[in-house]
C-alpha cells in the first residue's frame, strides 16, 4: 500500500510505526516477537518511502535478532533474511543480496523441500540476485537445476525468467504439450499462449489467450491476446483486445491519457498506432528492467508484417540495450527461428 501512497502518506506511515516500535519497546522489551515484527513494519514503511538504507540497517537488527533467540533454521529468522535480501537488492548490493539468498535457499529447501511455493519464490530471488551480480555460471545452474520442477508445476513465468537462453527451446517443447487447465491462470497461461506464440503456433496461441481472458483478466493478458490476434491478421479481434488492455486510460471522448501508462499499456497504444515507435523507445529508455522491451515488439510487430530485416534489427536492438534477461532470450530465440542469428552472440547472454 505505501508504494501507490502520497509521500504525506509515507511521511505518517513512518510516524506512525515509530510510534508503535517505541510502545512496544517499552512495554514488552526489545526482544519480544511483537516489538521484532513492529521493527520490521517500520523497515517496510521506510523502504517504501524510499529510505533504503536506514530500512536496511532495522532488517539487519531484525535478522540478527531473531537467529539470537530463535536460530538460524528458525523460520522467521529466515523469512526475515529473505526480507533483508530484497531491501539489498533493491539498493543494488546485490552481491549482499545473493549470499543472503544463498542461506534462505538452503534453509528453505531442507525446511520445506525443493517444490515449496516459498522455496520458489526464493530461488527465483537468489537467481536475480546471482544474475545482477555478475555471477553468470553459478545462475545458471540455479536456474537450470529449478526449471524442470517449475514446468511440473505450471509456472512457466518463473521458469521462463530463470532459463538460460540455450533452454527457451525446453521451455517451448513443454508448452506445445502442456494440458493449459492444468496451467495456473493469470501469468502463467498467458506466457504458455507467448511460447507458443515465438515458435509459430499462432493460432494455438490464440486458443489459450481466448480461453485465459474468457471471465476477464489483467491488462497484461488482454495486451498478449491483441499480439496473437495481430499475428493471426485478425484486426478488428486484436484491436479490441488491445483497447480492452487501455480501458482505465479511456476518455470521455474516446481518446487515451497514456500518462504514467505502463509498458503493457504503452505495448497495446504502440499496436494500436496511438504512439509510434521512436516514442514507445524512447518512454522506456530509461528504465533499466524495460529499456529492451519495446525492441522487442517492435521487432514481432516487424515479423508480423513482413518486415524481416527491420524485424532483426529490433531483435538486435533488444539484446543490445536489454538489461533484463527475458526479453534478450526471446528475441534471440526468435532470430534463431528466423535463421537470423549470429549463434557467436548468445553466450553473454543469460
Amino acid at each position: 500500500m505505501y508504494s501507490r501512497s502520497t509521500p504525506q502518506h509515507q511521511e505518517a506511515a513512518v510516524h506512525l510505526a515509530t510510534l508503535a516500535l517505541s510502545a512496544r519497546q517499552a512495554t514488552l522489551g526489545p526482544d519480544d516477537s511483537k516489538t521484532l515484527a513492529a521493527k520490521q513494519t517500520l523497515g517496510n514503511a521506510l523502504l517504501y518511502k524510499n529510505d533504503i538504507d536506514q530500512a536496511i540497517s532495522l532488517f539487519k537488527e531484525v535478522v540478527e535478532d531473531r537467529r539470537r533467540l530463535l536460530g538460524s533454521q528458525n523460520a522467521q529468522t529466515i523469512s526475515s533474511m529473505a526480507q533483508l535480501a530484497s531491501a539489498c537488492f533493491k539498493a543494488d548490493r546485490v552481491a549482499e543480496s545473493a549470499e543472503l539468498l544463498d542461506e534462505v535457499v538452503d534453509t528453505r529447501m531442507k525446511l520445506y523441500g525443493a517444490n515449496h511455493p516459498t522455496t520458489i519464490r526464493a530461488l527465483v530471488d537468489q537467481h536475480a540476485a546471482h544474475s545482477n551480480a555478475g555471477h553468470k555460471e553459478i545462475a545458471r545452474k540455479i536456474g537450470t537445476d529449478a526449471v524442470p520442477a517449475m514446468l511440473d508445476r505450471g509456472r512457466y513465468a518463473q521458469a521462463l525468467h530463470m532459463a538460460h537462453t540455450d533452454e527457451m527451446q525446453k521451455l517451448v517443447d513443454s508448452a506445445l504439450t502442456q494440458d493449459i487447465d492444468k496451467v495456473p491462470p493469470g501469468i502463467d497461461r498467458t506466457v504458455v499462449a507467448e511460447l507458443l506464440l515465438h515458435c509459430g503456433k499462432i493460432s494455438e496461441a490464440c486458443e489459450v489467450m481466448e480461453l485465459a481472458t474468457r471471465k476477464g483478466g489483467a491488462i497484461y493478458m488482454f495486451k498478449t491476446k491483441g499480439i496473437c490476434q495481430f499475428a493471426a491478421r485478425h484486426s478488428q479481434a486484436a484491436d479490441a483486445a488491445f483497447r480492452r488492455s487501455l480501458r482505465a486510460r479511456r476518455l470521455e471522448n474516446g481518446n487515451y491519457n497514456l500518462e504514467g501508462a505502463n509498458p503493457d499499456e504503452l505495448t497495446s497504444a504502440y499496436f494500436l498506432d496511438l504512439i509510434d515507435k521512436n516514442t514507445f523507445v524512447a518512454e522506456l529508455s530509461d528504465s533499466k528492467r524495460y529499456s529492451g522491451l519495446p525492441w522487442l515488439y517492435v521487432g514481432m510487430r516487424h515479423e508480423y508484417e513482413g518486415r524481416y530485416i527491420d524485424a532483426k534489427m529490433a531483435y538486435t536492438r533488444c539484446v543490445e540495450e536489454s538489461h533484463y534477461s527475458n526479453m534478450p532470450k526471446i528475441a534471440l530465440y526468435r532470430l534463431d527461428r528466423l535463421g537470423m542469428l549470429n549463434h557467436e552472440d548468445v553466450g553473454s547472454i543469460e
